[in-house]
């Protein structure tokens, strides 16, 4: 185990991957945070922060696009946590849409669990 006790904010609308990756996250030592869709962590990342971010592109209510849209917007880059992209899309993604992506980690669904452990580990270096 890591015990890192850093924060991580979960974004999916799927909840047997979100319950998935808490248990595991939180096994590892992570304090863990999820919501449902963009609105709801842009709420929680506002209320309690977050060291990391792990997002879904496609959800209700508002997207993984417009959650960093909104993350970014008004803030400096040091304010904005590292953000994991899941995505079953893989790079069919629009110009336009991999700006809004810069500086993101992308990981492709499905995947395996260390996948996710080993791309946290090399984020919060």
């Amino acid at each position: 185990m890591m015990a890192s006790g850093k924060r991580i904010l979960i974004v999916e609308d799927e909840h047997d991957l979100v319950g998935a990756i808490a248990n595991r996250l939180e096994y590892e030592g992570f304090d863990v945070v999820c919501a449902g869709d963009g609105s709801e962590g842009l709420d929680l990342f506002s209320n309690s922060g977050a060291d990391l971010i792990i997002l879904d592109m496609m959800m209700p209510v508002m997207d993984g696009f417009e959650f960093i849209r909104r993350l970014k917007g008004g803030r400096t880059g040091e304010d904005v946590p590292p953000i994991i992209v899941m995505t079953a899309y893989g790079t069919k993604f629009s110009p336009a849409e991999f700006g809004v992506l810069e500086g993101c980690e992308m990981l492709d669904k499905p995947f395996e669990a260390n996948q996710l452990l080993d791309l946290i580990k090399k984020v919060l270096k």
